[in-house]
């Protein structure tokens, strides 16, 4: 009972306060498929803002969340290995909420060693061989061509979920970046305590395995991308990542001009996993050629491709000040976030 009550005051009452720029849709059911998605995820989840900062689009909501679950949440790989590979991308990614989110759920399963070996990095020696080289795996997620990522420490079978749980996290972290504040947690609490409340609000969060296909109805079959060939051996992993792909892409075409589209595109097409310098003016030169309408579009998809963490106030504001709302901003950094997830994805095997 007190577990129950503390995962509901995180969840419903304590995180949506920390989003940012946008309101998304309430609880209140104001459309069927968001009702319906959000029963899912009530059951299997929790309403957690990661997600819910989609419901402006009740589509794409749909579709991340079909991806999501298919990869994390679903039997048969075991959830502690998914987890440990989301908080280590998080990490990659500065994505501290995401961070602090999925070591609280290792320490729900009673993995607080490996929440640990998240602070300290791949060689922690307290770690059991399997559980060291799957987090040397995911950190390495943005460096195409290292040699564990063509010999990936973790059985074909696993493959698909631990790819597309990979995947999920390059894309979570850039949105979680753009519209969610850093932490989850109260500020004021004091990190022993959010450990312990962490814990015991998880605990059956990271019990729960779905029986796998069942969000795939939401949303009618659609085309897996190249990038995510490796996901065809599992059929509701495949078939979440199609079904995102194309409501992502089906929202991208509708908030951004072509040309915008284009030019990520094209800076994607060369990126291979660099971190970009604290400087800006790689984006206004970038942006410069475009009509001046467009520069604020552009801005914020390119900083949410590549450098999510330096979205700010003066970003959103500029795409407001040219009629964009919170559906163009969300399919936005959307649609961006997903172009890098993609380009990650295409690395991520030899094959």
């Amino acid at each position: 009972m007190i577990a129950q009550y503390l995962e509901t005051l995180a969840f419903k009452h304590v995180a949506p306060r920390g989003i940012r720029h946008i309101a998304p849709v309430s609880p209140g059911r104001d459309s069927e498929l968001v009702a319906e998605v959000y029963s899912q995820m009530e059951r299997e989840f929790q309403l957690a803002p990661p997600v819910t900062i989609h419901s402006v689009i009740p589509e794409l909501l749909a579709g991340v969340w079909s991806a999501s679950r298919e990869s994390l949440i679903c039997g048969p790989t075991d959830r502690v290995a998914r987890e440990i590979v989301a908080a280590t991308v998080s990490k990659l990614n500065a994505c501290p909420y995401c961070v602090d989110v999925h070591s609280m759920m290792l320490d729900g399963a009673g993995r607080r060693d490996l929440a640990e070996a998240v602070a300290t990095g791949p060689n922690a020696r307290s770690l059991d061989p399997a559980m060291a080289g799957l987090v040397k795996w995911a950190a390495a997620t943005l460096s195409p061509g290292a040699e564990i990522l063509s010999a990936a420490p973790f059985a074909e079978l696993d493959r698909p979920q631990l790819l597309g749980t990979a995947v999920m996290f390059h894309y979570i972290n850039r949105m979680v970046n753009v519209f969610l504040e850093a932490s989850p947690m109260p500020v004021r609490m004091p990190k022993v305590f959010q450990r312990a409340f962490g814990a015991t609000m998880t605990k059956r969060i990271v019990s729960v395995v779905g029986i796998p296909g069942e969000s795939l109805h939401l949303l009618p079959a659609s085309p897996l991308p190249a990038e995510f060939r490796w996901a065809k051996s599992n059929p509701a992993v495949e078939g979440g990542l199609s079904r995102m792909a194309a409501s992502v892409e089906r929202a991208g075409q509708a908030a951004l001009p072509a040309n915008v589209r284009e030019l990520l595109l094209e800076r994607m097409a060369l990126w291979r996993g660099e971190h970009l310098g604290l400087s800006r003016s790689w984006v206004e030169e970038a942006i410069q050629p475009l009509n001046p309408s467009e520069r604020a579009a552009a801005r914020l998809a390119l900083l949410t491709a590549f450098a999510s963490h330096q979205v700010d106030d003066g970003v959103i504001q500029a795409c407001r000040s040219v009629g964009a709302n919170d559906e163009v901003l969300v399919a936005t950094a959307s649609w961006a976030a997903f172009c890098a997830a993609r380009r990650i994805g295409s690395w991520l095997t030899a094959t």
